[in-house]
C-alpha cells in the first residue's frame, strides 16, 4: 500500500522558499494563499493539513506543528536543506493524553511526572504525592527551563476538531472561523454529535471548509477515539503520551536564510539577503520589496555589494546590541556597543565594536579581573564562524582574548545576531589557548539541537584558534566522560584531525 502524501500548510515571511523546499521534497501543499497558488501554479486545496509550518514568536524562527510522524518527516526535509540552524523539539506532544503521577507542591504549583518528564498540573483540588491521574497536555515545552503543563482529563485532536473532557460543556472556535453562520452550524453539529455534558469541543480552522456530513462523522469518531485513549492510559497499557501534535521550533541561522533566498529566487525575483533583511529590519519591508523588483535587472553580486555599502553607511557611529542565541533557547543580550569601524569585507561586513566596562567582577572563561574603565573590543565578521572579543585595561594593556564560536553573524540596523555554538577558545597573555565547554556542544549535537554540519564547522574553528592537538586532547577527554554522545555522533580523535 503506498504511503500517503503528507499535507503541509505554510504561512509567514518564508512561505515562498519553504513551499519550494517542501514541494521539491514530495509534500503536498494545502490551504495555500492566493499568492503562493499563483506563484507555483498549484490549487488552493481547502483540506486539512497534517503539519503546519509558520513564523514563530521571533521573525528568525519557524514553528512546525502537526501529527508526530508527519512532523518528523517535514523536519527531516528542513534539516536536509537548512543544515546549520537550531532545532528544538517538544518534550511531550501538545494535546496528547498522559498518565501523571503527582510529586510535590512547589512555589504554588503542583508538580507531577509524565512519561519521564516533569510537568505542572493545573485544576487539581489537592496535590497529593503519589496520586495518579489521566491528564492532557495543554502547553508543551520546547526549550530548556520550560515545563509542560497538563490538565486532568483525556483529549484527542483530529483534522477538524479537538475533543476533551471538561467540567462544563462548551463549544469554541478557531479565531480563523469568522462567519457567524458557519459557527452556528458547527455549534449545532457539536450539540447533536456529542451527547455527554462533560465533553468540550474546539473546532479547528479547517472546520470552516468541511462538509456537514463529514464533520458529523469526524466528531463521532473523536468520541469513540477519546474513550479508547482514556482506557488505554488509565490501564497503563500505554506508557508514553498518546496522540497530540509534535511541536518543533527552528531558529534560522544566517547561512540557512541564504539557502532560503536561493530557493525563493528559483521562483520569483529575490534580492540577496532578502530573508535576513526582512527578519532583522521590519522598517525595511518595502525597501526589500523594491530590491526584489530591482534584482531582475541587476547582477546579484553587484546588488549585494550595494546593500552592504548601504548597511555600512547606516551603521557607522551607531550603537548595536549583540544578541547571542544559545542552544538552550535563551537569547542573551550582551549590551549596546559603539560601532568604531565598519567596512565591506569580502562577501560581508566587518565591524569593530567598543564597550566600556562600568562595574567590577571577573570575565567569564578568562578568569581575569573586570574593572571599571576596561575596554572590550569586539570584531564581527559576517562571513566568519566566530566573534572575537579582546579585553583591555584602561591603560590599553591586553587582558585576554575570547573567541566565541557561532554561526556567521547577521547585522541589522539595531543588532548583531548569531547562534552560539557553546564551545569557546580563550587565551590570556603569554599563555596557551584553552578550550571551554566542548562537552556542551557535543551534548547539544547528540540531542539534535545543533546539526552535524554546525558541529563540524565549530570543531574546525576550535582547531584553527586552539590548534588541532589541543582539540584532539579535549575531544578525547569529553568522549571519556560522555561516551554515549560521542558514540552517537561518531566522534573521536580522528574527527578532530579531519577538521583541520
Amino acid at each position: 500500500m503506498p504511503t500517503p502524501i503528507v499535507r503541509v500548510r505554510i504561512r509567514g515571511i518564508y512561505a515562498t522558499a519553504l513551499t519550494k523546499l517542501l514541494l521539491d521534497a514530495g509534500f503536498q501543499i494545502v490551504q495555500a494563499s492566493r499568492i503562493i497558488s499563483e506563484r507555483f501554479r498549484i490549487p488552493q486545496l481547502n483540506i486539512p493539513a497534517d503539519v503546519t509550518v509558520k513564523d514563530a514568536d521571533s521573525p528568525s524562527e519557524l514553528l512546525v506543528i502537526g501529527y508526530p510522524e508527519h512532523t518528523d518527516e517535514v523536519v527531516r526535509a528542513l534539516r536536509s536543506r537548512l543544515a546549520t540552524s537550531f532545532y528544538w523539539e517538544s518534550r511531550l506532544p501538545v494535546h496528547s493524553t498522559v498518565r501523571v503521577k503527582l510529586l510535590r507542591e512547589a512555589d504554588g504549583l503542583c508538580i507531577g511526572e509524565a512519561a519521564g518528564v516533569e510537568v505542572e498540573v493545573v485544576d487539581v483540588d489537592e496535590c497529593a504525592s503519589g496520586r495518579e491521574l489521566v491528564a492532557s497536555v495543554v502547553r508543551t515545552a520546547v526549550r530548556e527551563g520550560e515545563r509542560p503543563r497538563v490538565r486532568p482529563g483525556a483529549r484527542v485532536v483530529g483534522d477538524y476538531a479537538m475533543l476533551y473532557e471538561c467540567q462544563t460543556r462548551t463549544v469554541t472556535f478557531s479565531e480563523h472561523i469568522r462567519s457567524l453562520e458557519r459557527r452556528a452550524l458547527l455549534a449545532s453539529i457539536a450539540a447533536t454529535a456529542v451527547s455527554s455534558p462533560n465533553l468540550c469541543v474546539h473546532w479547528r480552522s479547517s472546520a470552516q471548509h468541511g462538509e456537514e456530513a463529514e464533520l458529523r462523522h469526524h466528531l463521532a469518531e473523536l468520541v469513540r477515539k477519546l474513550e479508547e485513549v482514556k482506557v488505554s492510559v488509565e490501564s497503563g497499557s500505554e506508557a508514553g503520551p498518546v496522540g497530540g501534535e509534535k511541536v518543533v521550533v527552528v531558529h534560522l541561522s544566517s547561512t540557512d536564510k541564504r539557502v532560503l533566498d536561493e530557493l525563493r529566487r528559483a521562483v520569483v525575483p529575490t534580492t540577496p539577503l532578502h530573508h535576513s533583511l526582512k527578519s532583522l529590519n521590519p522598517e525595511l519591508q518595502e525597501v526589500v520589496d523594491l530590491l526584489d523588483a530591482v534584482s531582475r535587472h541587476v547582477e546579484p553580486s553587484a546588488l549585494e555589494r550595494g546593500i552592504l555599502d548601504f548597511l555600512a553607511s547606516r551603521l557607522a557611529g551607531r550603537r548595536l546590541q549583540l544578541v547571542h542565541v544559545r542552544p538552550d533557547g535563551s537569547a542573551l543580550r550582551l549590551g549596546e556597543a559603539h560601532v568604531e569601524d565598519v567596512e565591506v569585507h569580502g562577501q560581508g561586513l566587518r565591524l569593530v565594536l567598543r564597550r566600556v566596562v562600568r562595574s567590577e567582577g571577573v570575565y567569564d572563561g578568562l578568569g581575569v579581573a573586570k574593572e571599571p574603565g576596561d575596554v572590550i573590543e569586539t570584531v564581527v565578521d559576517t562571513s566568519a564562524w566566530y566573534v572575537i572579543h579582546r579585553y583591555y585595561s584602561p591603560s590599553g594593556e591586553l587582558k585576554g582574548v575570547y573567541v566565541n564560536v557561532n554561526t556567521p553573524p547577521e547585522v541589522g540596523l539595531e543588532e548583531v545576531r548569531y547562534l552560539d555554538l557553546a564551545v569557546d577558545v580563550v587565551r590570556r597573555p603569554n599563555e596557551q589557548p584553552r578550550i571551554l565547554d566542548l562537552d556542551e556542544l557535543v551534548a547539544y549535537a547528540a540531542r539534535g539541537v545543533v546539526t552535524r554540519e554546525a558541529l563540524e564547522r565549530a570543531l574546525s574553528v576550535v582547531a584553527e584558534h586552539a590548534g588541532p592537538d589541543a582539540l584532539r586532547e579535549e575531544l578525547e577527554r569529553v568522549c571519556r566522560s560522555h561516551a554515549e554522545h560521542c558514540e552517537k555522533l561518531g566522534l573521536g580523535g580522528s574527527t578532530a584531525r579531519s577538521t583541520t
